[in-house]
C-alpha cells in the first residue's frame, strides 16, 4: 500500500529548497523493498492455488483422467500427466520467482482451453451452474493474475 503512494510523497527537502538526498534514499529503499515484498507474497500465494490443485489431482490421479475423458478429451491421462508437471512444477517455479514471465504465459495459455472445457457453466442448471461460474470466473481471476506476472516480471525473473 505503501507504495500505492509514492508518486503522491514528495522529496524532502530543507530550508533552501534542496532535496535532502539521505531521506529521500532512505524512503525510495524502503519503498523498493515493500513492493518486492508484496510481490513476492502474492506471487507465493498464487502459486500456492496451482501446487495444491495439482497435488490433489495427483492424489486421485485415476479419476481425474477418467473425470477429464468424460468430458471428451482424447489423450486423457497423458494430458493430465502435461498439467501435473505444469501446476506443480510450474506452480513452484512461480513461488521461486524462477523464469516467472514464461511460466505465467505458459498458466496463462493453459487456463484459456481448461477454463472453456470443463467450466461450462451456461451448459448446466442449478447448483451446478453456480459451481461452474464459481470456478470459472476464479479461473478467470487467475488468466488476469498470470497475464499481470508476465507484464510485471523483473529482469531476474523473466
Amino acid at each position: 500500500m505503501f507504495s500505492l503512494l509514492a508518486p503522491a510523497i514528495p522529496k524532502a527537502t530543507c530550508r533552501k529548497g534542496r532535496p535532502i538526498p539521505e531521506f529521500n534514499y532512505r524512503l525510495e529503499e524502503t519503498m523498493a523493498h515493500q513492493s518486492t515484498l508484496q510481490y513476492t507474497v502474492g506471487r507465493i500465494g498464487i502459486a500456492s492455488l496451482f501446487i495444491v490443485s495439482g497435488i490433489l489431482k495427483a492424489a486421485s490421479f485415476s479419476d481425474t483422467a477418467a473425470w477429464m475423458s468424460s468430458s471428451g478429451l482424447p489423450f486423457a491421462s497423458a494430458l493430465l500427466v502435461a498439467t501435473l508437471a505444469l501446476e506443480i512444477g510450474g506452480g513452484f517455479a512461480l513461488a521461486a520467482g524462477i523464469r516467472t514471465r514464461m511460466v505465467a504465459v505458459a498458466f496463462a495459455a493453459f487456463l484459456v482451453p481448461a477454463t472453456l472445457l470443463f467450466h461450462q457453466f451456461w451448459a448446466v442448471s442449478g447448483e451446478a451452474s453456480a459451481e461452474q461460474l464459481n470456478h470459472f470466473l476464479k479461473n478467470f481471476a487467475l488468466l488476469g493474475a498470470m497475464l499481470v506476472l508476465a507484464a510485471t516480471a523483473s529482469p531476474q525473473q523473466k
